[in-house]
């Protein structure tokens, strides 16, 4: 037979604060694993372009080879910018989440510091957390492994010389 624990009423003020201070905590851990991630797929899809533009200048490949290996290296990078774009997704969902449950939670407290930051930010206009220019980036390199697609695809003079 399960046990029903009982708490009192300071019980649950201090497990409501402890619950907000483990959410703030995971909503800055997630700012930060973003930062961390972000820089990663900079630095990928900077090598992949440098890689592109490497090769195309390469005289001792044969065009079989160089076009076989731009358009692998195109295609990955297609694929990675998808990724980037699907994680920069998953880590809006998570803040969002977070700040529902930050708000819902100041509801209980005196004062409700977070909530108005929130207001301030929407009556404002200005973005949360992610914004439609953080999502640009890849969204640039993307439209960049498209165009050289479409060079190597159309007009094969230019890239693969």
């Amino acid at each position: 037979m399960p046990v029903k624990i009982e708490f009192t009423t300071e019980d649950n003020k201090h497990i409501l604060i402890e619950q907000y201070k483990l959410i703030l905590s995971s909503l800055d851990k997630l700012n930060d694993i973003r930062e961390v991630a972000n820089n990663f797929w900079i630095t990928v899809n900077i090598a992949g372009v440098s890689a592109i533009a490497y090769l195309k200048d390469q005289a001792q490949l044969n065009k079989d080879n160089k076009s076989y290996l731009i358009y692998t290296i195109i295609t990955v990078g297609i694929l990675i910018c998808v990724g980037w774009i699907r994680n920069l997704n998953v880590i809006k969902q998570g803040v969002n989440i977070r700040n529902d449950l930050l708000i819902s939670i100041e509801k209980k407290f005196p004062a409700q510091v977070f909530t108005n930051i929130i207001r301030t930010i929407n009556k404002n206009k200005v973005k949360p957390s992610i914004t439609e220019s953080q999502m640009i980036v890849p969204l640039i390199f993307l439209i960049s492994y498209i165009v050289f697609a479409f060079l190597a695809a159309f007009n094969k003079a230019i890239i693969l010389s």
